[in-house]
This record gives structure tokens, sequence and C-alpha cells, in this order.
């Protein structure tokens, strides 16, 4: 008489161990005997958030990834250090880039030009002092007006959304250079 593995009942597993690192259990199965088996690995928050704070993410694709799972951009950190933590490094960026990109999507498609409660990336980081300084800066120095100064917000938020943070810092750094008294 033969017996495949699928037709055996194994024993409930029992928790064996479960410390801070590792939760192993006993499977009991007429087949293949005892076998220890390690189930998961827990990561602490820090370990989380520094693999996190090693990867290229920064906050504004936390706070995207947050929006998209209705969690803290915080939770998002450490969901993106997780990922890292858990798999190999081309994987875990593919899976982040392609949650980013459905976040980014979703996203641009709830903002509206003439309503800036909609610019969601913009009103958490930025003030008006900043969307005038940019409009004037993008402007060459001209004199602007309301519908530049709301341009400016909505560029502010897209350009944030697509992840190029670091053009609007370098941006405003300029604008305030050229323009603040």
């Amino acid at each position: 008489m033969t017996t495949s593995l699928s037709s055996q009942q194994p024993i409930r597993a029992k928790e064996n161990n479960s410390n801070y690192d590792v939760f192993s259990s006993t499977l009991k199965s007429p087949l293949i005997g005892e076998k220890e088996i390690i189930v998961a690995r827990s990561y602490s928050r820090r370990e989380r958030f520094n693999s996190y704070a090693a990867s290229s993410y920064d906050y504004w694709d936390a706070k995207l990834i947050g929006m998209y799972f209705r969690q803290s951009p915080y939770e998002s950190k450490l969901w993106i250090g997780n990922k890292f933590l858990f798999m190999p490094y081309y994987e875990a960026a593919n899976t982040v880039n392609e949650v980013l990109g459905s976040a980014r999507n979703q996203y641009l498609m709830t903002t509206r030009f003439n309503n800036p409660s909609t610019l969601r990336l913009y009103n958490h980081g930025f003030g008006y002092n900043d969307a005038v300084l940019l409009a004037r800066f993008w402007n060459n120095g001209r004199r602007v007006t309301p519908y530049q100064i709301m341009q400016s917000k909505y560029r502010i938020d897209q350009t944030l959304a697509r992840g190029n943070e670091e053009y609007i810092n370098r941006s405003l750094e300029l604008a305030k250079r050229l323009y603040s008294y």
C-alpha cells in the first residue's frame, strides 16, 4: 500500500518557539514524521524603518502609498522596509514600484486644477508663499497672477506625485535666493 502526502492528515501544528525573531512549529505526519519548520520571521519596527531609510524611497512615496492603502505614511514606510527585508532587492523594488505606480495613477486621477483641496501633497508640505515664489521663478521673475499661482500649486503637487521632490526643493531654494526680500 502506497501513501501519498496529499492523502495524509497532518496532526495540527503546535507553536514550539515564538521568540522575537522566529516563529517555528513542529509538524507531525505519518509520512514524513516529526519536522520543525520556520513559519515566519518578524522584524521590529526599527528594523523595518531602517530598511526603508536605506532604500531610495522618500516621504512623498510613502505618503502616496499610505493614501493608496489608507494608512499613515509611517505605516507605509514600514511596509516598504518590510519588502526589502523579506524579498531579494530587485523583487522588492519591483513590488514597491508596482504599488507606487498604482498609487500615483489613483492620486493623479483624483486631483483637479481648479480645486485646491484635491492637491493633497501640495497642501501637506507647502504654503501659499512657496507657490507665489515658485510661480514667479517659473515665470522668469515677472509679476504673477492668481491663475499663475494656482498653476504653481498644481505643478508642485503633480511634480511631487511623480516623485521629483528634489526639483521642487532646488527650484524653491533658488526662488528664495532671487526673490525673497
